[in-house]
């Protein structure tokens, strides 16, 4: 079956194969998908799995601020009656600050830092709750690409056309990043905490205001 975002991903890149400068500023929405790998204490209940997240963030020349919401579904899914049965699934949201350098033509890399939450609604650990704090960096392109492209991901292909996107409507600044992080979080409940560091690796796409 096909993700909706993976395609959206795919039509960001054939966009952006030969991209015009785009104006960076100004809100925006980014959906990205990966893996999610849990070690430390935690890491006794789950080695991680399928990792989906949402941001709605604002930039400003350089430096994004994101609010973010994200979930870690276990490996092994299913439901089990039998709590100890299960692998818990991480819900996560939090604030995330970043700064971008840019490389050449259309890429930039940057830097990230993330304050967040971790809660557990399933499993031995129902109850579960902590702060986290974490670093990641990324590689992104960016540049302009048609809104119906993004609605319709087969449209994209036009775009290889030269000049083409230029006459499929209104156009908003997108980009495709792959983005690596960690996260450490100490988690309580139970009259005790336990401690895990998360390191996730995401495929994402973002798109904003068009300037």
């Amino acid at each position: 079956m096909r993700c909706p975002g993976m395609l959206a991903a795919a039509a960001v890149l054939v966009c952006l194969a030969a991209p015009l400068p785009a104006h960076a500023d100004g809100i925006y929405f980014s959906e990205s998908f990966g893996g999610a790998q849990i070690e430390d204490e935690l890491g006794q209940y789950t080695d991680g799995g399928f990792r989906i997240r949402w941001a709605l963030g604002y930039r400003a020349k350089r430096v994004s601020v994101e609010a973010w919401f994200g979930l870690d579904l276990a490996a092994e899914a299913g439901y089990s009656a039998i709590p100890e049965d299960q692998d818990p699934d991480l819900l996560t949201y939090g604030l995330d600050g970043k700064y971008a350098f840019a490389i050449g033509g259309p890429f930039e890399v940057y830097l990230r830092g993330s304050m967040s939450r971790m809660e557990i609604d399933n499993s031995l650990l129902t109850g579960y709750g902590g702060r986290g704090l974490g670093v990641g960096t990324g590689i992104q392109v960016k540049g302009k690409a048609p809104l119906l492209a993004l609605l319709y991901p087969p449209v994209a292909l036009v775009c290889l056309i030269p000049d083409a996107c230029r006459k499929l409507g209104p156009r908003a600044t997108v980009s495709a990043f792959l983005d690596q992080g960690y996260d450490f979080y100490r988690l309580h409940g139970a009259g005790q905490a336990i401690d895990a560091q998360v390191t996730r690796w995401t495929l994402g796409f973002a798109i904003g205001s068009d300037f």
